[in-house]
């Protein structure tokens, strides 16, 4: 009978144990997480006159990493059918700026006002005016469904929409930036991308 002191002890403290130890159910988390909600891209410009010359498609990288910069790539590869034909320049006698880079998308170039702004290839007009935000006189040629020109800052376009026109055709004049300095902005761009114009044009 002596060891039954000892024996309610030892329940006891077996008892105060388990419940200090006990810990409450955990609470039903609702794993499902609140995925943010993607940006809606512009999609890609289906390939006709009306849509191709987009001046208004993002920049994409799909290689940009956040762990590795070095894989980025700034232009999408070149279409190497563009190679195996002739190209000019959209000016003659002009400096170069700022070459192609990808905030820029593009060449600017100076010369003087009114000099003569002309036709890189065969195409036809898909756009002329000034409604793009920060292009002033723009044109816009297609040549076929993968590529387009684009010369911007006009001081007067000379051809209008639905025109065919010939390589080296007279299109435009240079016209001035916001300096007042002459200047041409050109650009190529492959399925709506820009790609830098120095690797095609003469």
């Amino acid at each position: 009978m002596k060891f039954k002191p000892l024996i309610y002890l030892l329940c006891t403290a077996i008892i105060l144990t388990n419940c200090a130890t006990r810990t409450k159910p955990a609470p039903v988390v609702n794993v499902t997480h609140n995925t943010p909600k993607k940006h809606k891209h512009i999609q890609t410009p289906k390939q006709d006159d009306t849509q191709v010359g987009s001046m208004n498609s993002p920049v994409t990288n799909t290689h940009q990493t956040t762990k590795n910069t070095n894989t980025y790539h700034p232009q999408p590869p070149i279409d190497q059918s563009i190679l195996k034909t002739q190209w000019m320049k959209p000016i003659n006698n002009a400096k170069i700026i700022q070459p192609y880079t990808v905030t820029n998308k593009g060449i600017n170039y100076t010369g003087a006002i009114g000099q003569p702004i002309i036709a890189v290839k065969d195409g036809k007009v898909v756009y002329s005016g000034n409604g793009l935000k920060g292009y002033g006189n723009l044109i816009i040629i297609k040549h076929d469904n993968i590529f387009i020109s684009a010369y911007a800052n006009n001081q007067q376009n000379l051809v209008h929409e639905g025109e065919m026109v010939k390589m080296g055709q007279k299109i435009a004049t240079m016209g001035q930036d916001n300096n007042k300095k002459p200047l041409l902005h050109f650009e190529i761009r492959q399925n709506g991308k820009p790609i830098d114009p120095n690797i095609i044009i003469k």
